[in-house]
């Protein structure tokens, strides 16, 4: 029989994420949360209260009043787990700096030479903790440091900024998602002192991980065997190669290399076959949940209980919890009572990349059951093998297919090739892997099962290189607004909810709810539109370190001025985007961000005029145009004496960008701020970029 998606389940994920939502963006006052409770219950007792008039009897006034409860939890429940800091660390600046234990919780994936770990920060003047990154380049700090660990500091954290340059990478966004929202960058003498606590479970799971990983580097295979094991089966991707990330990404599979549902849907379904001759047992259905439940957490523990890994694990739990007490769930159903299991665990992860692209994933492959039944199955094993995986490839991608767009810029079309291709090794790989893994902990010889599992694994790669090869179907330097983005989802769940429903409120749902969300769409992108030309960049100066980029927007469209004097042009035609070129993919990024293509670019000049405007650049020497009231741009460590250009040229704004020296920067803009001109540079705001109205105001 079909189950219908249930209606209070679906509203409260709705109102409650939409909570959360709201009390990112909007960060309320602080006392709003003691008083919460209090205030949450006398609004219900008074609203109980007047439920004797006609009026508040009305089902969709009690149903608006439930919603805007929900509402207000999220929002109270988001901020609960991830507190406004910026109040906090201005009173912070304001006392003196005294010591604060930092308890380092787990290690992070390491960034190159920086070691990175999330620790909570203790405030003993306000007796409450942050969650907070903790990095090191220091070598030796790095090997000494462990979870559980106790360091007493003076240094202050920071707040975590946004991307340096528009459409850049956003670090801000990246550790929102992993609840943390401050940065200690700590070396050997910031530290006083030491303490060895107790670990957290998953400081113990990242410690059983990391040296079940020493079976496989042990293992008698090549080093890049090693990597892909490590990645498929118990989530390390540390060793692996950019170049093989690259490759994976453009065949559209570089999912198998991340630990999701698909790897424990594979173990799920090992274990049903395994566990087949339960079922004849009268306890057999109560008896296989409870081992299909015990081992999927020990498959996450061993996984180090990655983020990724124990929603899937969660999801999967759900579904056989409600198995064991003899209440099944359909997909639909678990997937919205996991989520809102996990945002009330972690909130945070409403933000996740990794979240949003999971459940998407899955609330797409939801419907997988209602489409088949309204396509004729092929009878023969070939035809239904290669029909099943193309179904499921093309609606998972109906899923994730926009959020591949809006984050990474490019969507492969060869994708259902790749599952068709990658997915028959992706199960021998992962199961006889986990096998091995076990099996190294002893002394039992399995040379010969390792060469076995490296030559399957090298046929999957080899099919991963055929398919990354065909560059021309892989769609890139693609774009997508927030905006649609947001209405996208929104028809989508609208969608996903109404077809799983009853017929007369899937119709009314389809025929009146939907058509009236996207006309709304259309006018408000009509009139986003014709207000973009208030809103549109004039000026741009990005922070490039150690080189200087200025983009303006000119009659003669977008122009890039560099200072590549040996190579007066970047080339940036879409088919040459591909380069690792880190100034190529600046400009791409900045593209992406304005949706507006750079037309021209030319060689730096000492002299440009923008806007009627001179824009004096003063690189390297101290010689200069003697014109007044324009813009002075400091490049390249400019030789001049500041108190003496400001007396000359009467600048209206001065600028400066990373191809100075920070320390020269910081000297000009305290010297900046004493004779009284206006100074901005990119290391204390990252890029500068001014729209109409605002490039107006500096003059």
């Amino acid at each position: 029989m079909r189950q219908f998606v249930n209606l209070r389940l679906f509203q409260i994920a709705l109102m409650v994420s939409l909570g959360m939502i709201v009390g990112h963006y909007w960060q309320c006052p602080k006392f709003w949360n003691p008083w919460a409770g209090t205030g949450l219950v006398l609004g219900l007792s008074l609203l109980r209260c007047v439920s004797g008039f006609q009026f508040w009897n009305h089902p969709r006034i009690w149903r608006l009043g439930l919603w805007s409860l929900l509402i207000l939890i999220g929002l109270l429940r988001f901020q609960q787990q991830m507190p406004p800091i910026n109040h906090w660390l201005k009173e912070h600046e304001t006392h003196e700096v005294s010591a604060h234990p930092i308890v380092v919780q787990y290690s992070l994936n390491s960034w190159g030479n920086l070691s990175r770990y999330e620790a909570k920060y203790y405030c003993t003047q306000h007796r409450d903790a942050i969650n907070v990154v903790l990095t090191t380049s220091d070598s030796v700090l790095s090997k000494s440091i462990e979870p559980g660990q106790k360091l007493w500091v003076m240094r202050p954290p920071e707040l975590i900024k946004g991307p340096s340059n528009p459409g850049g990478f956003d670090p801000k966004h990246y550790y929102l998602g992993q609840g943390m929202n401050a940065i200690i960058h700590l070396n050997s003498t910031d530290i006083m002192c030491t303490e060895l606590g107790a670990k957290s479970l998953k400081a113990w799971a990242q410690n059983l991980n990391n040296y079940l990983g020493k079976t496989w580097q042990k293992a008698p295979i090549s080093n890049e065997a090693q990597a892909m094991a490590m990645a498929l089966i118990l989530g390390q991707t540390r060793e692996l190669s950019r170049d093989l990330k690259r490759r994976f990404a453009n065949a559209g599979a570089l999912h198998i290399l991340a630990l999701s549902g698909l790897h424990v849907g594979l173990v799920v379904m090992v274990l049903n076959w395994l566990l087949r001759p339960l079922k004849y047992n009268p306890m057999g259905l109560i008896i296989s949940s409870v081992i299909i439940i015990a081992i999927l957490w020990f498959y996450a523990l061993i996984c180090g209980l990655s983020p990724s890994i124990t929603r899937a694990v969660s999801l999967f739990s759900v579904l056989q919890l409600g198995q064991l007490l003899k209440r099944p769930l359909s997909l639909s159903n678990g997937l919205l009572l996991t989520f809102v299991l996990l945002i009330w665990l972690k909130p945070y992860w409403l933000f996740s990349v990794g979240f949003q692209l999971s459940f998407s994933a899955v609330m797409a492959l939801s419907l997988l059951p209602l489409v088949q039944s309204k396509i004729r199955k092929p009878q023969t094993w070939g035809l239904k093998y290669l029909y099943d995986l193309t179904l499921v490839s093309l609606i998972a991608q109906i899923g994730v297919g926009p959020l591949s767009i809006f984050y990474f810029h490019q969507f492969p079309l060869l994708f259902w090739l790749s599952n068709l291709m990658i997915i028959p090794f992706l199960g021998p790989l992962v199961i006889s892997g986990i096998c091995l893994t076990l099996i190294g902990l002893t002394e039992i010889p399995v040379d010969l099962f390792y060469r076995l599992w490296e030559g399957v694994m090298n046929s999957m790669v080899m099919s991963v290189n055929w398919i990354a090869g065909h560059e021309h179907l892989l769609l890139q330097n693609l774009s997508l607004s927030l905006y649609w983005l947001g209405i996208y989802y929104g028809c989508f769940t609208l969608f996903w909810f109404a077809i799983q429903g009853p017929m007369i409120k899937t119709k009314r749902h389809l025929f009146w709810y939907l058509p009236l969300i996207l006309s709304m769409a259309i006018i408000g992108a009509l009139i986003n539109r014709n207000g973009l030309d208030q809103k549109e960049v004039q000026w741009s100066l990005l922070h490039v370190t150690g080189h200087s980029h200025l983009i303006l927007n000119t009659p003669q469209g977008m122009v890039l001025w560099h200072d590549y004097m040996t190579d007066s042009t970047l080339d940036l035609r879409p088919e040459k985007n591909r380069s690792t070129s880190f100034q190529r993919r600046l400009i791409q990024d900045w593209e992406h961000h304005h949706q507006k293509p750079i037309t021209h670019q030319q060689p730096e000049d000492s002299f440009v005029i923008f806007d009627d405007q001179p824009v004096i650049i003063i690189s390297g020497s101290n010689h200069y145009p003697k014109i007044k009231k324009g813009i002075v741009l400091l490049t390249h460590n400019a030789n001049i004496h500041l108190e003496e250009l400001i007396h000359s040229l009467e600048p209206q704004l001065i600028l400066a960008d990373a191809s100075n020296y920070k320390i020269q920067v910081e000297r000009w803009r305290e010297n900046a701020k004493i004779l009284g001109v206006k100074f901005l540079d990119t290391y204390a705001q990252g890029a500068i970029e001014s729209s109409e109205a605002e490039f107006k105001k500096y003059f």
